[in-house]
């Protein structure tokens, strides 16, 4: 295997490989860490990506009597390198998701006490409203409803993007899915309000526990 080709690939392996790990990484300090890794990454990257691309031009060049060769360099880096990209968002949600089941499996006594206290001693605010609470495992945000439902951020991404483990017990939170084709919300108010709100969608996980994301 010529060098611009073995480059390439230990290239897109390296950069998979960090996108993965980093999105392991919880709370505030691993969103900010992904996502300076990923723009710092991302342009060394494309560099990298533009002068072995280069390298493996030049080398065809001179293979071309042999032609076989010749193709598998000259084509086989600016394939490594754009699979690399198109790889680059499924690793991103595997590595996500493996994170989000890891702190459900691994936290769910955590999840399920903090819940239990807060739905036997809710905070002592007005029906509809919400309240933030900062642990030394995952920060959560109660909204009294009722019913109480509980959400734990473990994605706070950018702004007022995050996402999080929600505790619902009845399940509502599944009307979030989106937008319709007029960009309203799919779920009424009463759903995509909640903890301030905007739910845009959410997934199921265990018995009553839902991962959303929030706009």
């Amino acid at each position: 295997m010529e060098q611009p080709v073995r480059y390439a690939l230990w290239l897109g392996a390296i950069t998979l490989g960090v996108s993965f790990v980093t999105s392991l990484v919880p709370g505030s300090f691993g969103s900010t860490l992904q996502l300076c890794v990923l723009v710092i990454w991302s342009l060394a990257f494309i560099l990298a990506g533009l002068v072995l691309i280069f390298l493996s031009s030049m080398r065809a060049w001179k293979l071309w009597p042999d032609w076989r060769n010749s193709l598998m360099v000259g084509l086989g880096t600016p394939a490594i390198v754009l699979l690399t990209i198109a790889l680059e968002d499924p690793t991103l949600w595997i590595g996500n998701r493996a994170y989000i089941w890891g702190t459900v499996v691994l936290g769910q006594g955590w999840l399920d006490e903090t819940v239990a206290e807060v739905v036997r001693k809710p905070p002592a605010i007005s029906s509809g409203k919400t309240a933030f609470f900062n642990s030394s495992y995952l920060p959560y945000i109660v909204d009294v409803g009722p019913p109480v439902r509980v959400a734990f951020q473990t994605n706070p991404g950018l702004l007022d993007n995050w996402a999080g483990i929600v505790f619902d017990p009845t399940g509502k939170v599944m009307s979030a899915h989106g937008w319709d084709t007029a960009g309203k919300f799919y779920a009424p108010d009463a759903v995509t309000k909640l903890f301030d709100g905007d739910i845009v969608e959410c997934e199921p996980l265990v018995v009553h526990y839902y991962y959303c994301s929030f706009t």
